[in-house]
């Protein structure tokens, strides 16, 4: 499976899943592929380098966008040198 291959909203693949609320509802398994190749500073996923909406949507779920994170990862990670 190439999920680069896959341009429709996950939901329609997959309609049991649950797309965070601070994701794009409609984001498609194309764009999380591209995300996974270049990260979100690529440009990949707009809303998450766009100062004014990445800004908007941490103060408005940053508590549960990290508890998100410890729960998938079993920690919040440490951001690399010079990454912020």
């Amino acid at each position: 499976m190439n999920l680069s291959d896959y341009d429709d909203p996950i939901t329609s693949y997959i309609e049991t899943f649950t797309i965070p609320q601070w994701i794009e509802q409609d984001i498609t398994p194309s764009t999380v592929a591209a995300i996974l190749q270049g990260g979100c500073e690529s440009g990949a996923y707009m809303p998450a380098v766009t100062y004014y909406q990445a800004d908007k949507t941490m103060s408005e779920q940053g508590d549960n966008v990290l508890e998100y994170i410890e729960n998938a990862m079993g920690e919040i990670p440490q951001p690399q040198n010079a990454t912020s």
